[in-house]
């Protein structure tokens, strides 16, 4: 130390090259290691590779109904239908859209319906497609009920399907980020640990503190590493996913994922 409390330069130098050799030694070390490499790289990607390819096509979804405004498509088949219909659906009235689509959204409802002239529209979210389906094939009767209850004359009610999500939202876009948030994790937490329970089973730490290598030297080659391999996750995770088979589509920003 000299006088006014600074490390010497043989000092810095000593813990700059203590750092770097630290760092390749970790580096090395979890290279080498199967198992650090397998749970935190492969296994992750697994996962990955698994739950993208079980939610690829994942088709739509709905079964509580509100009523926007007067549907008459859909009290008149409540009418004729002695109760029936109120045994499938559960229906409710709002007067406003906005509302009943943010309903919708939140999944505080399955679906939400309003009738434009001889348009039924039947609002629904991307959240459970054995709802969806039965929502849809009720509506899909009661509008073919009314247009045979209208003949010989041209059908008189088209249905019409909305989804109230971005279409553009695929579950790989938001697996994808799930997963490598779990994987970096997972490699900060448990790799550091793995290599420590290891150099202290063969005695490498008690020779690293009689070396002139300061803790913070060890500690900061152990942060970098698990750095380094979060950033080579993070483009593996990418890699994968923006496959034509997965179809990931990124933003402009999506560089900030390294930063964060």
């Amino acid at each position: 130390m000299t006088a006014d409390g600074a490390p010497r330069p043989a000092t810095r130098r000593a813990n700059w090259q203590g750092f770097r050799s630290l760092s390749r030694a970790m580096f090395l070390g979890f290279v080498r290691d199967r198992a650090a490499l397998f749970f935190t790289i492969l296994f992750p990607v697994l996962f990955l590779l698994l739950f993208g390819s079980i939610y690829k096509s994942s088709s739509t979804p709905k079964v509580t109904v509100v009523e926007i405004g007067k549907v008459s498509v859909l009290d008149q088949a409540r009418a004729a239908s002695n109760g029936q219909l109120n045994k499938v659906l559960d229906i409710t009235r709002r007067a406003s859209l906005a509302t009943a689509l943010n309903d919708v959204r939140q999944g505080n409802v399955d679906a939400a319906v309003q009738q434009q002239g001889g348009r039924l529209i039947v609002h629904y979210s991307v959240a459970n497609p054995t709802t969806a389906g039965v929502v849809t094939s009720v509506f899909s009767g009661i509008v073919q009920e009314a247009n045979q209850a209208a003949s010989p004359r041209p059908p008189a009610f088209q249905l019409s399907t909305q989804q109230v999500e971005d279409k553009s939202l695929k579950p790989i876009q938001y697996l994808t980020p799930g997963l490598l948030g779990w994987a970096i994790a997972s490699s900060g937490a448990f790799a550091a640990a793995i290599t420590l329970v290891g150099w202290r089973k063969n005695k490498l730490l008690r020779r690293l503190r009689l070396a002139p290598v300061s803790t913070t030297s060890i500690v900061t080659a152990r942060i970098a590493v698990s750095v380094a391999v979060a950033v080579v996750e993070t483009f593996v995770f990418i890699a994968i996913a923006t496959t034509p088979y997965f179809g990931l589509k990124l933003t402009a920003y999506w560089w900030m994922a390294i930063r964060s």
